[in-house]
This record gives C-alpha cells, structure tokens and sequence, in this order.
C-alpha cells in the first residue's frame, strides 16, 4: 500500500559512529520510530535482546525530553544500563538517512510499526525485524519486508523476534549476507519501483472513473 521514493538522497560526507555519540566497536540497534510506539511490551523483549547481546547500544529517536526521560526510566527497572540507550533528533532527510550507515538491526516496534523508517532504513541495507499483530497499523513492516520477499526477517512471536535478532549480530558473516540481500532486494522488488506503483495507481484511477461514469449512466 505504501508509495516509496526511489531517488532518496543520502549525505555522502564521511562520519563515524563516535560523530553521533555511540560506541565504534559494539553492535548498534536502533528503532527511529515515534516514541508514542514504544510500550513496556517493548522494552521487555529489546531489554532480552540486549542482555543476550551485552556488547550492544541501542538508538533511539527522541521525540522529546519528557519521552527519554521515561524511556531511560523503563530501560533501568528492565536492567539496561542507560548509558547503552542514545538518542538522536529530528534533522534533514539526507543527514537522518545517513545514519542508517552505523546501524546494524532495526528493531520494529508492535502495536504500531514502523513505517516509512522501515522502508528508509532497508533502502540503506539495514535488515528490520517485526512481529505482525492482527490490526493495520501492526502489519505494515511485515507487509514491507513481503514485498521485498524477505519473510525471514518476520517473527511470529517475542521469542521468535529475539532468537532471530541475536542470530543475526551473533555471527558478522551471517549479518553481511542479510545486508546484502537486503540491497538486492531494494533493486529488484517491487516496494521501491516507484514507477511502476504510480503507473498501476494511475491505471486503477482511470478504471474507478470509468466503473463510477457507467454506473451513472446505468442510472
């Protein structure tokens, strides 16, 4: 359902993890969606995750202070040490798609899944992985990652999502393998031929006008 935008610009300058505060030699998970999506569902397994990967960071966006300060909150009582859980603000298109560069996983999020981060953080190689939940809103990142014929990276349950998040950093041969799969992906499924998507919408339009112009005539 959701269009992409296949000449997305990406700031070329150089920058190193240590330029946005995070640690250079430990994996990095991130999850750049709205904090509002964040429930304690959440940090319980991402909290799992990171105590199964000790030499890990987590990167947060913040939406703001009131928010990082109850996340940070949540990781203590879960017993993440917060100086693993960093944030980043709201910048410009070409410097955020940037920093999908020194992400290893993105971790979705449940009730609400990522969106439009999902797409952008796979059209930067970085695998997303996601547990559908019955309604809309939690289905879209398994309904992204289907279009890209990447089911693999879709859980059917919290240990589920756990177990393949940390089979993925556990070995560095197997998470290059995905990243790399995840940039073939890009070019050859359908989720980012942005062409092809307005051409068929444009099709369906002409067929909607022309079933609404019959049936007035009908009429």
């Amino acid at each position: 359902y959701q269009p992409t935008d296949n000449r997305r610009i990406v700031n070329s300058e150089p920058r190193t993890r240590s330029d946005y505060g995070l640690p250079d030699d430990v994996t990095v998970f991130c999850s750049f969606n709205q904090n509002y999506k964040i429930t304690p569902h959440e940090i319980k397994v991402w909290s799992e995750i990171m105590r199964q990967v000790p030499e890990s960071a987590l990167w947060l966006f913040k939406s703001n202070q009131w928010a990082q300060g109850n996340l940070l909150k949540a990781f203590d009582a879960a017993g993440v040490d917060r100086s693993r859980i960093h944030f980043c603000g709201q910048i410009n298109q070409a410097d955020h798609m940037a920093r999908y560069r020194h992400v290893d996983v993105f971790l979705d999020s449940f009730n609400v899944n990522a969106h439009t981060t999902a797409s952008d953080a796979l059209w930067m190689g970085v695998p997303v992985v996601t547990k559908p939940g019955k309604q809309f809103a939690a289905r879209v990142a398994g309904s992204i990652l289907t279009a890209m014929d990447l089911q693999s990276l879709i859980a059917s349950s919290d240990d589920e999502y756990i177990a393949k998040v940390v089979a993925l950093v556990a070995d560095s041969r197997v998470l290059e393998r995905t990243k790399k799969r995840v940039l073939e992906a890009k070019n050859t499924s359908p989720l980012f031929d942005t062409q092809k998507y307005a051409h068929d919408l444009g099709h369906l339009f002409h067929e909607m006008i022309s079933h609404a112009s019959k049936k007035d005539v009908i009429r």
